[in-house]
């Protein structure tokens, strides 16, 4: 395929998601009797209600392919109705809609060409887990809970059920490009229209420039622009005229907090932390605050209930895992919120303090000019002070609270980044809704002046990863910190799994199993395996930390890597020790590998080679 074919095939697919959710979120307005919202904002709505009906396909366990293409064909249709019966407004070619949409244009561009699809993934957040989740999807129509597996405890598995779409039809390494490519474009999209571009656009141009600007550290292929998108979209959707407007939106900024959490679990503080501060904003602003926080609390929890549903087997097998061994001597992790030093993931822990601060300082400023004109927009005020106390609140809460003593400082960053990214460039761009009135002027210029200025600080991490991208097609952050050779050989590992021999080698040992008889494996590529043949439970480190970890009922097979390019080493272990989830982790592993030594006998070994190892194991 041609570079011209390839970008026009790819646009094709970005333009038919966005109208299929423009059409599902048309349905979710009509549905809540809510005002014609922006084409963006409409569309990222839908994207919340299609998650839900991800939750309830999978509880059903009707989610195969077909259906699949039903919801995106239907959602089509729904666009071809909303337009037919013109509810929504026209869009209006300008000076300002043109500048507002300049960043849209070139990232697609750029994107399109360079990273659709990636070059190569994390070997094991990706290739040993997420890459499987899809697979899993199509092939049984839900996601069987596992008790061996990590579904439904950092994503309920809304994120794969999005992958799902591009995996049905398209090559598995084209759901690197969901999150990266389809999010980035959907927040640009939010950034530029996402409310009307104010004069000059000066507003839209820096909020899109920043979330271009900043380091999103990229690691995986797990929700990063989706949740930002949606977090974008619960600010402007607070943003309600009047308290009428603000009961009407409830379900609709419920709904998106349902997806937020459905995709990755760590956005659930976003939840909590901008459910309170909106109460505690609006009370301020003497509006309806507690009980508008109740009712949508209330609809958050009615979408929810589809997933938590879907793995509630696994809650209620919780502690099921057997005593462990004495934790090992906990590591230490420097962390200082102002230093310049580099990060491992890029960028330094200044700047994305810097950005934190810059939204709890832009929150008050809005507080201050709010506290002398009581005449300016109540809503976006409220709106505006609630998001930016929360990304300020979430990221020292993650990053100087729980992280250090969870997951290290290091990972409590890059979880805290979507959300803090979400928050800012949702706050740049409110004050275009009050920028006619008395001090509404200075609160738009002061936003944009503090984002730009934050753009200029991140403009050497911007320049890396763009160089990165056009050279490598890898957008991973760390991927620059290995040598040449290294890179190298990363690249083609990928390149082998993804389109080598691996399969091939996989199929031949599952071949081995009986066919419907329940296989465990710990593999690096389980993706590769035949879901539809064998039973697969596969599973990775941190399924193994999960409170619910058992070995499945009636499962005697076992696949293990046991040697290759993506095996840890000893020394590559005990790195792994800078939080209390890592030691869970590192203990459980100990146990599981000496549970499933004592199980295994010689004899039983089945097939071995110098990668992989199939046993049968003797009954527990």
């Amino acid at each position: 395929m041609n570079s011209a074919t390839h970008f026009l095939l790819v646009s094709g697919v970005l333009g038919f998601a966005f109208l299929a959710l423009w059409g599902w979120g048309w349905l979710a307005c009509r549905l809540t009797r809510q005002r014609a919202l922006s084409a963006p904002l409409t569309a990222t709505v839908g994207l919340g209600l299609v998650i839900f009906l991800g939750g309830c396909l999978c509880l059903t366990r009707v989610a195969f392919g077909r259906t699949l293409d039903a919801v995106a064909l239907f959602g089509l249709a729904l666009a071809v109705l909303g337009w037919w019966k013109g509810r929504q407004p026209r869009p209006r070619l300008t000076w300002d809609a043109g500048l507002a949409a300049l960043p849209l244009l070139v990232a697609a561009w750029f994107l399109i060409r360079h990273a659709t699809p990636p070059a190569a993934f994390n070997l094991h957040d990706d290739l040993e887990r997420y890459f499987s989740y899809p697979v899993r999807l199509l092939a049984e129509g839900t996601f069987t809970p596992n008790p061996l597996g990590y579904l439904g405890a950092d994503t309920l598995g809304a994120a794969a059920f999005l992958q799902a779409f591009v995996v049905a039809h398209l090559p598995i390494e084209y759901i690197g490009s969901v999150d990266l490519v389809g999010g980035l474009l959907l927040c640009l999209s939010l950034a530029g229209f996402g409310l009307p571009p104010g004069r000059g656009a000066a507003a839209a141009l820096a909020s899109s420039v920043l979330l271009l600007a900043v380091n999103p550290q990229i690691v995986n292929i797990s929700a990063v622009f989706g949740g930002v998108a949606l977090i974008m979209a619960t600010v402007f959707l607070a943003a309600s005229e009047t308290d009428a407007d603000a009961a009407r939106i409830a379900p609709l900024t419920g709904l998106c907090y349902a997806a937020l959490i459905a995709l990755k679990t760590t956005f659930g503080v976003f939840v909590g932390v901008h459910l309170l501060c909106t109460a505690l904003a609006g009370f301020a602003m003497r509006r309806g605050s507690l009980r508008a926080a109740l009712r949508t609390g209330g609809w958050m929890l009615g979408w929810l209930i589809p997933w938590i549903a879907l793995h509630t087997p696994l809650y209620l097998a919780a502690g099921a895992a057997p005593p462990l061994p004495p934790t090992g001597a906990e590591a230490t992790e420097a962390l200082a919120l102002f230093s310049t030093t580099g990060l491992y993931y890029g960028s330094s822990q200044a700047l994305y303090t810097g950005l934190a601060l810059l939204g709890v300082a832009l929150a008050a400023l809005y507080g201050f000019v709010a506290a002398r004109n009581r005449a300016l927009r109540p809503g976006a005020l409220t709106a505006a002070m609630a998001a930016g106390a929360t990304g300020g609140g979430v990221y020292f809460i993650l990053v100087a609270g729980l992280g250090p003593l969870m997951y290290g400082g290091l990972t409590a960053t890059r979880y805290a980044v979507p959300i803090v990214l979400g928050t800012l460039a949702a706050l740049v761009r409110l004050p275009d809704l009050f920028a006619s009135e008395t001090g509404g002027r200075w609160c738009r210029f002061l936003a944009v002046a503090g984002s730009l200025i934050m753009v200029l600080l991140f403009l050497p991490s911007l320049g890396s990863r763009v160089r990165q991208l056009a050279d490598t097609r890898v957008p991973l952050a760390y991927f620059a910190n290995s040598t040449v050779g290294s890179r190298a050989n990363f690249v083609g590992y990928n390149a082998e799994v993804l389109h080598g021999a691996t399969r091939a080698r996989l199929e031949s040992i599952q071949s081995l199993v009986p066919p419907r008889e329940p296989l465990a494996v710990w593999v690096t590529a389980p993706f590769l395996l035949d879901y539809r043949r064998n039973m697969i439970w596969q599973t990775d480190p941190y399924g193994i930390a999960m409170p619910w970890a058992r070995w499945p009922a009636d499962t005697q097979y076992f696949l293990l890597e046991a040697a290759g390019f993506a095996v840890r080493t000893d020394a590559e272990w005990n790195a792994m020790n800078l939080g209390a989830a890592d030691r869970l982790m590192l203990r459980r592993v100990k146990a599981f590998r000496e549970a499933v030594s004592r199980r295994a006998r010689t004899e039983n070994v089945i097939y071995r080679d110098h990668n992989y190892v199939l046993i049968r194991l003797d009954p527990p």
